[in-house]
């Protein structure tokens, strides 16, 4: 990521939590549309399946973020 940074002139963000005011997320939003930052998804798992998403994220195995879908 700071290689990208340091290429690129894109503004990267690292650490626990990711700025979560409204300025951070709307800059996300624009870079995302753009094209030039895509997130990574490996599985989607449904809230019922909780229990699972945390095993199989917890293995080390994972390409990519583990998402939890609420509906």
């Amino acid at each position: 990521m700071i290689w990208a940074s340091i290429t690129s002139g894109i503004k990267v963000a690292v650490g626990k939590n990711a700025p979560e005011t409204a300025e951070a997320l709307f800059f996300m939003k624009s870079i995302i549309g753009q094209g030039k930052l895509k997130p990574v998804i490996d599985r989607t798992f449904s809230i019922d399946q909780i229990v699972e998403a945390h095993r199989y994220a917890d293995k080390g195995h994972k390409k990519g973020n583990v998402v939890i879908s609420v509906h």
